[in-house]
């Protein structure tokens, strides 16, 4: 099965099917290109308690969903790497996954007194950079569109790791690693690395 039938698959598959199919492919992706290429530091050790979430619903079910689970990473112990991915594949265009973010951030920081939780967005046409064929995009290009829920405690300590990693020498960015590690691969090779997890995945269900 091709990468465009495994998406007209998805898109057309009942519900439960889609989601749980949306689902493993989204950790096919983590697995294999995030950690794989080593874009995330905090990925490998959070990959066991990364919670995947596909809410399928429309932007008022998104959100009441992002709030849930919110309220659900806070309540883990912050000794424990935890994060989640929320998969929202009816924000199909990018520009509508930042303005959804934007209300998505909003639910994170009313809560003042509640640890910080950050908002990032993924999306297969995502592009922050002023060329369009960068292939830095490639390091936030996602299978579907999604936010990832990231606590800052987490942060922190993946920033520890990585700063060790990189001792005595002063660590490099990571956004800037990532960068000239993919604009090094070149943009059809880093491409091709992103969408193998798509095309891997589509011989499980052919």
């Amino acid at each position: 099965m091709g990468v465009v039938r495994t998406i007209l698959f998805l898109l057309f598959a009942p519900l439960a099917l889609a989601c749980a199919s949306t689902r493993l492919l989204t950790l096919k992706w983590l697995d294999d290109f995030i950690i794989g290429h080593k874009l995330c530091p905090f990925a490998a050790a959070a990959r066991r308690s990364t919670r995947v979430v596909v809410e399928q619903g429309d932007e008022r079910a998104a959100l009441l969903t992002i709030e849930s689970e919110l309220h659900s990473l806070r309540a883990v112990p912050t000794d424990k790497a935890a994060t989640t991915l929320v998969v929202l594949p009816r924000l199909q265009s990018f520009e509508a996954l930042m303005q959804f973010r934007g209300s998505a951030e909003g639910i994170a920081e009313a809560d003042v007194q509640a640890a910080r939780v950050q908002v990032l967005a993924f999306h297969p046409d995502a592009a922050f950079g002023y060329d369009d064929d960068d292939p830095a995009d490639w390091s936030m290009r996602s299978p579907f569109p999604m936010l990832h829920l990231l606590r800052d405690t987490d942060v922190e300590a993946a920033d520890k790791v990585w700063a060790a990693q990189h001792a005595p020498n002063d660590p490099p960015g990571i956004q800037e690693r990532n960068a000239a590690y993919l604009r090094g691969l070149g943009r059809e090779a880093a491409a091709s690395a992103a969408r193998a997890c798509i095309r891997t995945f589509s011989d499980t269900i052919d």
